[in-house]
């Protein structure tokens, strides 16, 4: 009985931590944002989305929906 105890409580635990990082997803993306036939310049400065994603440049990221980004490349442990 103990080893099912602790054997839900880490399942319970990955599942909020799940839904605490697709909620954090859903807040960082605005899907009326999202512009797939917008044109952007093709100057390359690079951003890092809040989805952990690198965008060539802040148009790129805007037209994605994203709804913050930080200035450079995202680093390799996104």
């Amino acid at each position: 009985m103990k080893a099912f105890k602790i054997t839900f409580l880490s399942l319970a635990s990955l599942l909020w931590i799940q839904c605490a990082e697709e909620q954090k997803l859903h807040d960082c993306i605005d899907e009326s944002k999202i512009n797939e036939t917008a044109a952007c310049y093709e100057i390359y400065a690079p951003v890092c989305g809040c989805d952990g994603k690198t965008y060539s440049n802040d148009c790129y990221a805007q037209n994605a929906g994203v709804t913050s980004y930080t200035v450079g490349a995202c680093s390799e442990k996104n």
